[in-house]
């Protein structure tokens, strides 16, 4: 199910682990590029480092029981649309994040169902019709493309999702708001469509997704974080992982994008990759430009991000709550209590504050 059983490519992921553990750790324990390059070496080939050694689970087309097909797609593309929301400020950073420069994964990631602003109301968008929160200058609210923040529904164009714990009821919007794409999930290229998805289970690529696990370009942006943390410059690799990032997601995609002049050109991706080095060298917060990038790219995976979260407290500005006041970032999760109850040297955490092991950033860190 993994690596077609070739020993080579497990080793390469065990040493990447090692790596992963060691800058997991950084914060307490800093790490030598030395210690680095005695793992993986000093090009990286004992690792991850090229597509082709990426560790992820691919699914498959079968729609009968057992469903093979990628869960995003099974929940997606049946049953009435996705029961599930889009981050909007997740949307928002790829499409308007970057001013005129829009994400080349953007039409891979998200698939629109539906991009007729007029059409809603208040039972299929109800916070069409309300205001932003105060505290809310700066970040989109409602949708991810109002021309205004605060002012939804002005240029709305399909990105519909939700914001940050909204956790309003769930109105008739299933085929409306905005899907998962071919990406990871096997669903549909977003080539301005704006059509339901066909309730089917036919649509895309029929729900032949994967399980991004632990991907080469991942790998670089790691290992970028590392260098820079240690004062070095990161450029190089940020701008590989990046450019790597790019293709794998577009060479995924290209058997449903096929010939649509939607698909991102090379002076697109160009421009992409051109915005995030000018953005890099100009920042005074170069981790914060590295970690942005590190999340956009993890996609489909909240289990990387939660921890370079906990790591970096970046990104810097990540989308409020709804709730002005809605508790601290949780640092941990709470121990299952099967574990707590049968072992008698474990102890449940007091509360959800507590941080790991490795985690020695200040509290309210995390923004």
């Amino acid at each position: 199910m993994y690596y077609g059983g070739s020993a080579a490519k497990w080793l390469k992921l065990a040493n990447t682990l090692k790596v992963r553990g060691l800058i997991n750790q950084r914060l307490i324990k800093p790490v030598t590029q030395a210690q680095i390059d005695a793992i993986i070496g000093a090009d990286g080939s004992k690792g991850i480092a090229v597509p082709a050694d990426d560790f992820k689970f691919q699914y498959g087309s079968n729609r009968e029981a057992p469903d093979a097909r990628h869960p995003f797609y099974s929940d997606g593309y049946e049953n009435g649309g996705p029961g599930w929301y889009q981050s909007n400020f997740m949307m928002w950073t790829m499409i308007l994040g970057k001013g005129d420069i829009v994400d080349p994964r953007v039409r891979y990631y998200y698939y629109r169902q539906d991009c007729d602003e007029e059409a809603e109301d208040a039972f299929t968008l109800p916070c069409i019709f309300q205001n932003a929160p105060n505290h809310y200058d700066g970040y989109p609210f409602c949708t991810a493309s109002a021309d205004k923040f605060g002012d939804p529904g002005k240029k709305f164009v399909g990105y519909w999702g939700r914001d940050h714990g909204d956790g309003s009821g769930i109105p008739p919007d299933g085929l409306k708001k905005t899907c998962f794409g071919v990406y990871p999930a096997g669903g549909k290229f977003d080539a301005d469509n704006c059509a339901q998805v066909s309730n089917a289970g036919k649509d895309g690529l029929k729900g032949v997704g994967i399980n991004p696990i632990m991907m080469s370009s991942w790998v670089k942006l790691m290992l970028a974080e590392n260098t820079l943390a240690n004062g070095g410059d990161a450029s190089v690799l940020l701008e590989s992982a990046v450019k790597e990032s790019v293709k794998r997601v577009m060479d995924f995609g290209a058997a449903d994008a096929g010939t649509s002049t939607l698909k991102p050109t090379q002076a697109d991706v160009d421009a992409y990759v051109a915005k995030v080095k000018a953005d890099y060298a100009a920042s005074s917060d170069k981790m914060n430009v590295l970690i942005t990038e590190y999340w956009l790219d993890c996609f489909g995976n909240g289990i990387e991000p939660y921890n370079f979260i906990r790591r970096t407290c970046k990104p810097a500005r990540l989308q409020p709550t709804l709730d002005v006041d809605p508790g601290p970032f949780p640092r941990s999760q709470f121990y299952p209590g099967s574990y707590v109850s049968r072992n008698q040297n474990a102890s449940q955490k007091a509360n959800l504050t507590t941080p790991v092991f490795w985690d020695n950033n200040p509290a309210g860190c995390v923004k």
